[in-house]
């Protein structure tokens, strides 16, 4: 609490009215013996009644001083008690009360800086909840031994008129969001050097543009093998065990961007790119695998050992934003990192390797991307939406604000898709998907989701699942 100490007001004659210009020097010395008993007298009984005070504005504020600080201030002065008849006087002297219809403060209101912090905070709580604009539940889309599968959230049940077939040895990978007409795969042919690849329209096996072959990461200068990492826990099971090369995309309305060993590409769609992969960005490690994510007019590009995200235009290709690594402390090893893009905000959902109890993730982290400076703040709610990860992507689906929506979904949740190894009735080594759902304010808290997505059991050689929001009018037939 602000102290102010009362002026002196006290009016002192010149040595003009003391019997003029020859009584100047004994003025002079008159004059100093009492400016120093007043200041002194000053001092002591300023000192004294604005500690006594502050205690008796404390106690009328309705808060009283601690255990701590009273013994401090009975070590201090000891005859507190013998000031405590002077504590009215030194709140009227310290703490005037002015009557009139001004704002001057009384020794219970905050200050002005206060009101301010106040109102910052007041905001902060009324702000209204994040809400993303897609409502769109997504698909578990996957290949298997039957042919291409995608399995719907909403409906519970597997999408009819699917056309993408499954071939060994051929990686699809989706976009979540597609073009956002039609629901978009990349494939890439695996048993070919040159991995050639092109996008296809899941629902009806057209290719809508072609893409020239894979390019090579500038980091190499000749064929190299890529070791992928051990199996991550995807879920509350590992998952199938990464079958491509450190491949990782995304597409947005101008072309497609691919992330390989350390080199980010783009390649525009159409004739206007020419058909080639431009280089956009590199990784500050060569052997630092990445993550893309398009969203909003944005791309995310998340260096997963580095823990730094680039944010670039997708419109211009120019770099708008590099978010750091969250704050982490040095001897916290991250086993597992997944990006949530969202059109306002970014989230980072992180494993680090000592939190055994947690599963899929051990904090959240949001960061506003539209910022000058953005910079990671944990977060325990992100509002009324749900976030699904897979290997590659993740992003976030509005809930309504409800508990919870038609089909068991829920506001502040991560859903994953995880796979659990069985034998089928022959023998064979088959999986069966399931999609796992974890609190954002508590990770260590994950169950199964009751659907039918676990009937169907699916051969791994074939390739592993992926989220993918159904865009084409087949998915709602």
């Amino acid at each position: 609490m602000d102290r102010v100490a009362a002026p002196c007001r006290e009016e002192r004659r010149g040595p003009e009215e003391m019997g003029g210009w020859g009584a100047t020097e004994a003025y002079n010395a008159t004059t100093m013996t009492c400016s120093s008993l007043t200041a002194n007298m000053h001092e002591t009984i300023t000192n004294t009644l604005t500690r006594l005070s502050d205690k008796l504005s404390r106690f009328a504020c309705g808060s009283s001083p601690s255990a701590a600080t009273t013994a401090a201030h009975h070590r201090d002065d000891p005859r507190d008690d013998w000031f405590g008849g002077l504590a009215s006087l030194g709140t009227a002297l310290l703490f005037p009360t002015i009557s009139g219809d001004d704002d001057d403060e009384s020794p219970c209101a905050p200050s002005s800086s206060s009101r301010v912090a106040a109102a910052d905070r007041v905001l902060e709580e009324d702000e209204p909840p994040v809400v993303d604009g897609e409502t769109t539940l997504p698909c578990v889309a996957f290949p298997s031994q039957h042919g291409y599968m995608v399995f719907s959230l909403a409906d519970d049940r597997m999408l009819d008129g699917v056309q993408l077939r499954s071939v060994t040895g051929r990686r699809v990978v989706p976009s979540p969001y597609g073009d956002g007409s039609i629901s978009v795969v990349i494939t890439t042919d695996l048993s070919s050097f040159r991995h050639p690849s092109r996008l296809v329209d899941v629902f009806t096996g057209e290719s809508p543009a072609s893409l020239p072959d894979l390019p090579v990461p500038l980091g190499e200068t000749g064929p190299t093998s890529f070791e992928p990492e051990a199996p991550r826990v995807q879920g509350r099971r590992p998952a199938a065990p990464p079958t491509d090369d450190g491949f990782a995309w995304d597409l947005s309305p101008r072309g497609a961007m691919v992330a390989r060993g350390d080199t980010v590409f783009f390649c525009e769609r159409g004739d206007d790119g020419g058909g080639k992969w431009v280089p956009v960005h590199r990784s500050r490690s060569a052997s630092d695998t990445m993550t893309v994510n398009y969203r909003g007019g944005f791309f995310f590009v998340l260096e997963q050992r580095a823990l730094l995200t680039t944010v670039i235009d997708a419109s211009t290709l120019d770099t708008v934003a590099e978010i750091p690594a969250p704050p982490l402390d040095e001897d916290d090893a991250v086993d597992c990192v997944h990006l949530v893009a969202s059109t306002d905000d970014v989230l980072l959902l992180v494993h680090r390797g000592r939190d055994m109890q947690c599963e899929l993730f051990s904090e959240v982290y949001l960061a506003k991307h539209k910022e000058p400076r953005p910079d990671w703040k944990k977060v325990t709610d992100v509002g009324d939406r749900a976030l699904f990860v897979d290997r590659l992507h993740g992003f976030s689906v509005g809930t309504g604000g409800g508990e919870d929506d038609a089909a068991g979904v829920r506001r502040n949740c991560v859903y994953t898709i995880s796979a659990t190894p069985v034998e089928d009735p022959h023998g064979r080594r088959v999986a069966v998907y399931h999609v796992e759902e974890f609190h954002v304010n508590r990770p260590e808290v994950g169950e199964t989701m009751q659907c039918r997505l676990g009937a169907c059991q699916v051969e791994q050689i074939w390739g592993e699942p992926y989220w993918l929001i159904p865009k084409n009018s087949v998915a709602s037939s």
